[in-house]
């Protein structure tokens, strides 16, 4: 991690205070004013992000940030959460000015990459990894509730969640994050049981693939974000997810096929408020190319024996031939 010296960090917090700015706040209804020095490095689309949380804010609802790989969806959390500590507005639901403490669930692979991010667009944040990789010197316990007592943001990764869900769950917590949240798209799995056991109304769900074919998948995504707005998972099942799906057999009768897109219909104005989506060729913009780097490294005698273990299982004939998909191995070997 990058340290700030002193004149740095004075800098900084006369920023937050309002004090001094490189660039005019941009102040949106109602009043959150987003720092001008972030403001202005943000892409049209990605202000109108920002915007759209903002007014999920306001009606004490979570949403889906389900933008395309690429587009940017960390940048527009970050700025927003930066916008709130900065605005320091009161919460009428929290006892907070601003924000509050922030917990980010990821995968293991970018928790690094979202401590950087707010080292680079807002580093006055105070951020800590709770995971084995972590820097932190003190217990777990001790980790959590210091970064509660100042309001900062916590990340970890959906396994080390999972194992001390008891110690997470029991602070109230402002903003929760699910980056990469399909990943509770099981409503049954152990780790959509747990998140949804916070007890804040502001929670978001970032994913590139929000929506799929399933639509008890969805169910679970939404039931994060908003509890019972779908109503219960029977409920949702008999009312939704069955005409639609009966209504596209290609034996499906006309009052079947016309009851389906009535219910399609229903949900989609339903969900749509809290579900923003944009793919690439919607925003129109020249983004960067594509940045790949090839590492090699020497795997060590146990490391290179698991590998040729899993390369003879019938798991990676399986990917040879086509027959299941290589992202979930590759995320298996990691």
């Amino acid at each position: 991690m990058r340290e700030f010296n002193k004149a740095e960090r004075e800098r900084m917090q006369r920023v937050e205070n309002k004090e001094e700015s490189d660039e005019e706040d941009e102040e949106l209804e109602g009043g959150l004013r987003v720092p001008g020095r972030i403001w202005s490095k943000l892409f049209k689309y990605q202000q109108t992000g920002v915007s759209w949380l903002w007014e999920l804010h306001g009606q004490q609802a979570g949403g889906i940030v389900g933008d395309e790989m690429g587009l940017g969806k960390t940048i527009e959390m970050i700025a927003f959460l930066a916008a709130l500590r900065h605005s320091r507005l009161k919460d009428k639901n929290f006892s907070y000015q601003g924000l509050g403490p922030t917990i980010i669930v990821c995968p293991t692979t970018v928790m690094y990459q979202w401590v950087k991010e707010f080292h680079t667009w807002w580093p006055l944040f105070r951020v800590a990894i709770l995971h084995s990789s972590g820097s932190y010197t003190c217990s777990e316990a001790e980790l959590v509730r210091s970064i509660v007592k100042d309001r900062g943001v916590l990340i970890t990764s959906f396994n080390t969640f999972v194992i001390h869900q008891a110690l997470l769950i029991k602070y109230n917590w402002h903003y929760v994050v699910l980056d990469e949240g399909h990943k509770i798209r099981n409503p049954d799995a152990q780790v959509t049981v747990a998140v949804k056991q916070f007890r804040t109304y502001h929670r978001i769900i970032l994913s590139g693939s929000p929506i799929q074919n399933n639509l008890k998948e969805l169910w679970s995504l939404f039931d994060f974000v908003f509890p019972g707005k779908l109503g219960t998972l029977p409920d949702f099942m008999a009312h939704f997810s069955v005409p639609i799906v009966q209504g596209g057999y290609s034996n499906a009768s006309e009052v079947q096929v016309m009851t389906a897109y009535k219910c399609a219909c229903v949900l989609r104005d339903t969900i749509n408020p809290y579900l923003l989506r944009r793919m690439k060729a919607d925003v129109k913009i020249d983004l960067p190319n594509k940045n790949e780097q090839v590492l090699f490294c020497r795997l060590t005698d146990e490391q290179r024996q698991v590998y040729m273990e899993y390369l003879q299982s019938r798991e990676c004939q399986a990917i040879l031939s086509g027959k299941f998909q290589v992202n979930n191995s590759t995320l298996k070997l990691w």
